[in-house]
């Protein structure tokens, strides 16, 4: 069972997370560690309409959920998110 969860972000005040629960995140390197970590705050959805992002950009976002928010990511499985992230579309050099 999955709770709907507001939070305020610092930089834009309240944010209400999707809650469209029956999306799956796409098959890809990883993905169980998505599913068991990141499907506890939030719906595939949130990071699936994200605009490609790089590979460190995502790790600002992924420290930021563990940081601000205190995401409850397992440590052990922090590579692996990357990993997936990873394997998303990224975003040009900058």
């Amino acid at each position: 069972t999955f709770v709907q969860v507001n939070m305020v972000d610092p930089e834009v005040g309240a944010v209400t997370l999707p809650t469209d629960y029956e999306v799956e995140y796409p098959a890809g390197p990883e993905v169980q560690a998505m599913n068991d970590n990141c499907r506890a705050c939030h719906s595939p959805s949130m990071v699936l309409v994200q605009p490609p992002l790089s590979q460190a950009d995502w790790g600002k976002i992924v420290h930021k959920m563990i940081d601000v928010y205190k995401a409850p990511i397992d440590p052990a499985d922090l590579p692996k998110i990357m990993t997936y992230l990873g394997s998303l579309p990224s975003a040009p050099a900058r």
